[in-house]
Parts: structure tokens; sequence; C-alpha cells
């Protein structure tokens, strides 16, 4: 795992030779409230909701993906479309769940 600093308000890095796509963990251990902004898409959400190991990452995932799912949801009812939770949210909140190396007093879901 290789980390990266952020100092500017705006910066650009370039990595190469990279086998697969990287996955950005924005503010680890970092506790102070900080607004950011994202390009993540629902699957990289859901990639760091099951597997992100800094806790508050992986809750934050959790939360926007909750977000989503919620005003979609609301869409689909107003719509009078059959609702249905992503089955993607639910499996990420099994892995949690399931993963015994997590404190389960800190999981935050």
């Amino acid at each position: 795992m290789r980390h990266t600093f952020i100092f500017q308000e705006e910066e650009e890095f370039i990595f190469h030779n990279i086998p697969e796509k990287p996955m950005s963990s924005l503010l680890r251990e970092y506790s102070a409230p900080v607004h950011h902004e994202s390009d993540f898409t629902e699957s990289d959400l859901f990639f760091l909701l099951a597997n992100d190991s800094d806790e508050f990452n992986r809750w934050e995932a959790g939360q926007v993906l909750a977000r989503k799912l919620m005003l979609s949801l609301v869409a689909d009812f107003q719509q009078q479309k059959t609702l249905a939770l992503n089955p993607k949210f639910v499996d990420g909140l099994r892995t949690i769940l399931r993963n015994t190396s997590l404190d389960k007093g800190r999981l935050w879901i």
C-alpha cells in the first residue's frame, strides 16, 4: 500500500505501471470535519464499503450509498415502481458483519 499526501487545494498525481485501477481511501485516520467532493462511482463506493480498512471511510461510503439508495427508492415509489433494495448494499453490510477482524463496537453502520 502506498500513501499519497495532498498539501494544496488542488493537486494532480500521475501514476505509471499500475496493474489495476487504484482505489482512493481519502482522509484516512483524520477526525476533523472536512468537506470534500469525489467522483466515486457506485461501484467504487460498494468496494470501499466492503473492503476499506479505515473505519470512517467504510462508514462514509455506506452513508453516501444509503442516501443515494433512499433517494432512488423515493423516486421509484413516486413513480409507483416496485421497491427493491440494491443487493450490493446488503452484500457490503454482510461482508462487514462477517469480518471477524473488525472491532464490532466500532462498525458505525
